[in-house]
């Protein structure tokens, strides 16, 4: 089996949640409409499980970047799990461009906060998605890593302290020179 095949399974995993001790099962129309409230209410753990919802082995390109959507909720909020669910949509090209920049930064990310599997695989992806960077990229996205660290810590500090912080730049508002 090829270096290739298997990180292609890993990431086809990875997407329709078969990690992590639990696995993506269809969802009904109730649980669906639940789901989508929390959701849309900011509920991180609802858009990660509504983009596995949406991230179905159909490839409907529709249903794709509606996947992406949800992942990227979640992980603008912080959640690991989105995270690295959209760096590995980064990394294939799953309802994205594929962006090995943007998948390095986003499973760096979940990496520095997750725990157990989800941080090993956050780790792994990481560690492919760097070897398909040159060195200039590598330090944008790393750089990149560090002002989104940054600005997530002033803003839970702000939070803490009653204040507020403006929102940290979307992570995949810089391409990769």
């Amino acid at each position: 089996m090829t270096t290739r095949l298997v990180f292609g399974t890993l990431v086809t995993i990875v997407l329709l949640g078969v990690t992590h001790e639990w696995t993506a099962t269809p969802v009904g129309p109730v649980r669906l409409a639940l789901l989508q409230t929390q959701a849309a209410r900011g509920n991180a753990d609802a858009q990660v499980d509504l983009g596995i919802a949406d991230a179905t082995p159909r490839r409907d390109a529709r249903a794709d970047a509606q996947a992406v959507h949800w992942f990227r909720q979640a992980a603008e909020q912080g959640s690991a799990e989105g995270q690295h669910r959209l760096a590995a949509c980064y990394f294939v090209g799953f309802g994205v461009p594929k962006d090995f920049a943007l998948a390095y930064v986003w499973s760096a990310l979940a990496e520095d906060h997750a725990t157990g599997t989800l941080q090993h695989d956050a780790a792994t992806l990481r560690t492919y998605a760097a070897d398909k960077l040159t060195p200039a990229q590598r330090a944008d996205a790393d750089l990149r890593v560090r002002e989104w660290q940054t600005v997530r810590q002033q803003s839970a500090q702000s939070e803490h302290e009653g204040g507020m912080v403006s929102e940290p730049r979307h992570v995949s508002a810089r391409q990769p020179g």
